[in-house]
């Protein structure tokens, strides 16, 4: 709180609403301050208030107070760097930024960029760098070219591939743009002075030129990419010329000598040029046809990073292509994307699954999709997760919505080969096997199956799941069919007897009597009542035998694995932790362990709470228990069966 011993004065209100609150513009006046409001344009005094007019005219207050507090030049660049930041960490998604406009107003004695540059010794400091210099740039006139691109070589090693850079690239083009000539006179200097890391600033200068005159800035485009034989500035032209057929500014009759030269590199023979012209085709694939012939031929011809780059711009863009009609006239071609392009996969699979929706029309298709995708790449393969892992969204679309992942569950255990049935298998491998989230089959699909058919599909569901209660639901669920007494009661206790029962006799007893309890049919009632009395009698009779010591693991033994695994879990857990992003940013502090916790809030601690012993445990199937190896060939069998009666 500010005392009155001190004369107050509007910079120090206006600093301390800046630094309490975002928003606010008006602040309590303490009691026998008199303001001085000659010098403080759109502030005023309300009754016992100050109000600024503007968001603006506070922080510029704000700013200038600080920046008098700095006393005469030179300056400290630690202490502007720091009443710099001080500023910024309270103002983080403003508008109108205090931080910058301090910074603005220093930037004769001490430049910003250099300040930036030299901050730049590690990666957690390029952020705060950025940041800081995206919020001066607005208010700057006029910088040193040379800083700006001393600043750009300092942070490209630390932001590859970082949403960071293309933020603070965005930021550095907008300044450009309203400074013409500062960004003609940029492209012509980093012309000069070429270099691979670059691009980005070259692209920002060049694009920013462009705005404003997008006949010289094409002209000198064509010009430079025809006369410099570097691969590194071909890439860099290829990608702004597609950046320029994407503005709705360009003319008419620029686009086909930008278009040419993309189709240019397209056909090269040197891989680097081929990937940026597939890359700028992409960028525009919802905007232009001109791309579309050599597109698929590099498709056809087996180009995997036309592939890639064409399942990239159906992710970017698939709203705009969907709108044209022609989204599902290209996805197709994208079945062939396999291993090394997860990058195109993640964003494809993202935009597939916003239309799996039960709403969409456009369901279908790439369910379609996602098979052949499943059959071109999984084969014959069991055991891999590549569907589920690689199409995480579509498999998380298709579990929201219970119906249609019965559909599709159920077509692909139906269908032929091992490749549906493994991934449809993953998909709900993880699915709760109880409530709302139980899987079944699709009753419109195996209304019209034969009896061939539902025991082929029954099989292959025992070979390739694992759950006992997903196969316990499953095959009950087949007694909602169509004629499910003579269709479904004639296999019904082998399934439920001697296959699961066999393997989990107690979870599967338990599940025929909850199902049975519910049962109006007589007949069906009596059947999973017997079953679950059986499976009862048969562990009645084991746990009647004698056991025999001599078999029984050693404590001593049990509890050195014990011992063994919490290490190695440990050990492991503190690996992790180490290059966890949190460890990173956090001090940690080690307290002696023992029997209870407590934590600490402000200045308060918490009463203590006793640690509690749990356990977890799962069911192990009785066949892999006593016959593994037997067990194995049993459910290989059964994922290779044919469909026969037998």
């Amino acid at each position: 709180m500010l005392t009155t011993q001190q004369p107050v004065t509007v910079g120090q209100l206006a600093r301390q609403l800046q630094a309490a609150d975002r928003g606010e513009l008006e602040i309590e006046i303490p009691a026998g301050a008199q303001l001085d409001l000659s010098t403080t344009p759109g502030a005023s005094v309300d009754g016992d208030k100050l109000r600024f007019a503007r968001l603006e005219d506070r922080n510029s207050v704000a700013a200038l107070e600080v920046f008098a507090g700095l006393g005469d030049p030179p300056f400290d660049e630690q202490v502007v760097w720091a009443a710099a930041y001080d500023l910024w960490r309270c103002e983080i998604g403003n508008a109108d930024m205090a931080s910058g406009r301090f910074l603005a107003a220093v930037h004769p004695w001490v430049s910003v960029l250099r300040l930036a540059t030299t901050r730049i010794t590690r990666p957690a400091d390029v952020f705060d760098a950025l940041h800081l210099v995206e919020a001066t740039l607005p208010y700057l006139e006029a910088v040193e070219l040379p800083d700006v691109v001393a600043l750009c070589d300092a942070e490209q090693p630390h932001t590859v591939n970082d949403l960071a850079g293309g933020a603070f690239y965005h930021a550095l083009s907008r300044w450009f743009s309203s400074k013409p000539a500062a960004a003609r006179d940029m492209v012509e200097m980093l012309l000069a002075q070429q270099c691979k890391t670059r691009g980005n600033l070259l692209g920002a200068a060049w694009m920013a030129w462009f705005a404003s005159d997008p006949q010289a800035s094409v002209s000198r485009l064509l010009d430079a990419d025809i006369r410099f034989d570097l691969t590194e500035l071909h890439e860099v032209t290829c990608w702004i010329a597609g950046r320029m057929l994407a503005e709705p500014t360009l003319s008419a009759e620029l686009a086909p000598a930008l278009e040419a030269r993309i189709l240019l590199r397209i056909t090269n023979e040197d891989v680097v040029q081929r990937q940026a012209g597939l890359r700028a085709a992409g960028a525009v694939l919802h905007l232009r046809r001109t791309f579309d012939e050599a597109l698929r031929a590099r498709i056809a011809a087996g180009d995997q990073d036309a592939v890639g780059c064409l399942a990239q711009a159906l992710s970017r863009n698939h709203g705009d292509l969907l709108q044209e009609g022609i989204f599902f006239e290209w996805l197709p071609l994208c079945v062939g994307l396999g291993d090394g392009f997860d990058w195109a996969l993640d964003g494809l699979d993202y935009s597939l699954s916003q239309l799996l929706r039960p709403e969409s029309a456009h369901v279908e298709p790439v369910i379609e999709f996602l098979e052949a995708w499943v059959r071109a790449h999984l084969g014959s393969t069991v055991g891999k997760r590549e569907f589920a892992d690689r199409f995480d969204a579509c498999t998380q679309a298709l579990r929201s919505h219970p119906p249609l992942l019965a559909r599709v569950f159920t077509s692909w255990m139906l269908a032929d080969g091992q490749a549906t049935a493994n991934a449809a298998a993953h998909m709900v491998s993880d699915i709760r096997s109880d409530g709302r989230m139980a899987i079944e089959f699709d009753r419109a699909v195996l209304d019209t199956a034969t009896e061939a058919d539902l025991l082929y599909v029954v099989r292959r569901m025992l070979g390739f799941l694992i759950e006992p209660k997903q196969m316990i639901t499953l095959a009950l669920s087949l007694l909602d069919l169509r004629n499910a007494k003579e269709r479904v009661l004639p296999f019904l206790r082998w399934v439920l007897y001697e296959e699961i029962g066999y393997d989990y006799p107690g979870t599967t007893s338990d599940a025929l009597k909850q199902r049975a309890a519910q049962e109006k049919d007589a007949d069906v009632k009596e059947q999973l009542g017997s079953i679950a009395a059986q499976l009862e009698a048969d562990m009645s009779a084991l746990e009647a035998l004698p056991r025999l010591r001599e078999l029984k693991v050693p404590m001593a033994l049990r509890r050195d694995l014990a011992k063994a695994r919490a290490k190695a879990m440990q050990s492991s857990i503190r690996e992790t932790q180490k290059q966890s992003v949190f460890a990173q940013l956090v001090t940690q502090v080690h307290i002696k362990a023992g029997e209870t916790s407590f934590q600490h809030y402000g200045e308060s601690w918490t009463e203590p709470m006793h640690f509690a012993s749990h356990s977890v445990s799962f069911e192990m199937p009785r066949r892999e228990v006593l016959d593994p190896v037997g067990n194995a060939y049993r459910r290989l069998q059964l994922r290779t069966t044919k469909r026969d009666l037998t």
